[in-house]
């Protein structure tokens, strides 16, 4: 093993031991990762990929299980062989296999202080940090794309059908772990109408292989929603046999209201494209500037591959962009491109490296480098998680400046060694260093950063504890927050602002209320502290503060649990629907 591949191994794995320390530290509670838990662990123990979703909905409500299903599969056989553990380890492992992959293939392609460069630019980037810390299905699609782009370059090197066809394999993996994955086909299309224009020429054998390995992992997907309902439910060919079944019409009383636009819940607009770039890249997306500039001087394949895809991604970011979604969801959906990212981020930060002829430096001089950034990295951690925490402020901000001092040494030493042994090129790894530092800091920062977003619902989960233990198995829960409840309850949850009569239920905050939830077969409510809005404030994920103490004061709801003497105002309380 050389120098190189050790340490783009050991970079990686360092950063996956900050990924698996949030994701061990913290409870699957974010979003959709609970519905994907959920469903994984359902599959594990009924041994079964369910017709209709089994803990979503209600007696009088079914949902067709048609979502992709890569997610589920994946979540389930990581959760039948290490139960919870499995599922908290899988996330990390997918993003640390898709660094690995992007830096072996580099190195396939003998070039592997690029590839070196790639990977640690990838595991680092927030966006891959976010989703890396979650269980979402768009973190196993990256690696699907990262497999797809490797194969399809190692088959552009050696002509093997085999890569080829591994290529169209992983794509449609990719697409059947998050539809945004279909972007990549866009990818291979382009590039093969460059080949036909550009080269002129185009391996039409090969490229009908790609698409018959894709065909044969799509296919059985869309043959069993074919034969269960009716109908593909695949992206745009979908039919009225692939939606929601209610057993009855609701009330017809609707309110349209806009969310509140707040933070990452903003519109691209509102958020500002600047801080946008920053939230998902952070000093990436400005490095990956100069990596375009570079692979513009350089006429090949390869670089065009890279050009077609920032086309895409473009593309897709504006088409994304237009019915303004939350920050978080546009960079959701682009990750597919997070690979291509990195790789040019990689590009200008091995042209600095070959410019500036660190290597070629004294050994003692590059340990001095290692051990800098190695500690850089352990302050930068830490430093950010205790300036998160109020009393510890002035400790973290403390580490963080000592850290920096610390990456001054072998910069200093650096500039030294430029000086007096005439050698200007060394002033070259400066901007090489603080690029790399950068990179680190921000992953590192955004690892500290997705501990304490995991830890926004404490107060659902420990309701959640609770209901596991006292309310029957077959229980019906209501709630905002469905998706967090389904994986920590365990039982079957509907979202309130999903019922066709949720506004009614909501707003009216009279008996009408209460008659509308057991028309609807809801048996216990949830009324979350950190959804409560006063009236004039009410939203589609807000619960109105009139409905609140509705529930509270109604003899038809029976409280049985109340933690807001733990947790104050952010607390959850349980009602039973009597």
């Amino acid at each position: 093993m050389k120098k190189i591949d050790l340490l783009s191994f050991a970079s990686v794995f360092g950063m996956l031991i900050g990924y698996l320390w949030v994701t061990f530290s913290s409870p699957i509670a974010f979003g959709d990762e609970g519905f994907y838990s959920s469903m994984g662990r359902w599959i594990a123990e009924n041994k079964e990929f369910p017709e209709y979703y089994p803990l979503w909905g209600t007696e009088h409500i079914k949902n067709p299980s048609i979502r992709i299903p890569i997610g589920f599969v994946n979540s389930a056989m990581f959760y039948f062989l290490f139960g919870e553990a499995g599922i908290k380890f899988m996330t990390p492992f997918f993003a640390f296999l898709s660094a690995l992959v992007i830096y072996i293939l580099f190195r396939k392609l003998e070039k592997p202080n690029l590839g070196f460069f790639a990977a640690l630019a990838f595991i680092s980037l927030p966006a891959v940090v976010k989703y890396g810390v979650l269980n979402y299905p768009e973190n196993q699609m990256i690696f699907y794309v990262t497999c797809s782009f490797a194969f399809f370059f190692l088959w552009r090197a050696n002509g093997k059908t085999l890569h080829i066809l591994l290529s169209g394999i992983f794509a449609s993996l990719a697409m059947l772990s998050d539809i945004t994955g279909a972007f990549l086909f866009a990818v291979y299309a382009l590039f093969a109408l460059w080949e036909i224009v550009r080269e002129r020429r185009i391996d039409l054998e090969a490229y009908a292989l790609f698409f018959a390995g894709a065909g044969i992992i799509a296919f059985p997907w869309i043959l069993r929603n074919l034969a269960l309902f009716g109908s593909p439910c695949f992206a745009f060919f979908s039919s009225k046999s692939c939606a929601t079944i209610y057993d009855f019409e609701g009330m017809g009383f609707k309110v349209h209201t806009s969310r509140p636009e707040i933070s990452t819940g903003a519109g691209i607009l509102k958020f500002g494209i600047a801080q946008y770039f920053r939230f998902g890249y952070g000093l990436a997306g400005f490095l990956a500037i100069f990596g375009v500039m570079l692979i513009l001087r350089q006429k090949i394949w390869k670089n065009a591959f890279f050009l077609i895809w920032l086309l895409v991604l473009l593309m897709a970011e504006v088409y994304l962009a237009m019915p303004n979604p939350r920050v978080e969801e546009l960079l959701r959906y682009t990750l597919f491109a997070s690979p291509l990212i990195a790789i040019l981020v990689a590009y200008f930060l091995n042209e600095l490296r070959k410019a500036s002829g660190i290597e070629k430096a004294e050994k003692y001089m590059l340990y001095v480098l290692f051990a800098s950034l190695f500690g850089f990295s352990l302050l930068s951690f830490s430093g950010t998680y205790y300036a998160r925490l109020a009393e510890t402020r002035s400790i973290g901000t403390g580490r963080i400046i000592f850290g920096e001092l610390l990456v001054l040494i072998p910069l200093l030493w650096i500039s030294l060694a430029a000086f007096y042994k005439k050698n200007k090129r060394y002033f070259l790894a400066i901007p090489l260093i603080i690029s790399v530092c950068s990179l680190i800091f921000y992953g590192m920062a955004e690892i500290t950063n997705m501990y304490y977003v995991k830890h926004n619902l404490d107060s659902l989960v420990d309701a959640c504890s609770w209901a596991r233990k006292h309310l029957p198995q077959n229980a019906t829960i209501a709630l905002i927050y469905a998706h967090p409840a389904e994986y920590n309850c365990y039982r079957k949850v509907q979202a309130i602002q999903d019922l066709p009569d949720g506004d009614a239920i909501r707003l009216f905050a009279n008996d009408t209320s209460y008659e509308l939830l057991k028309k609807w077969g809801i048996e216990y409510i949830f009324i979350e502290g950190f959804t409560i809005v006063p009236d004039h404030a009410y939203h589609g994920e807000a619960i109105p503060y009139s409905f609140a103490k509705y529930v509270e004061r109604s003899e038809h709801f029976e409280k049985i649990f109340d933690n807001t003497n733990k947790f104050g105002k952010i607390g959850v309380r349980i009602y039973r629907v009597r």
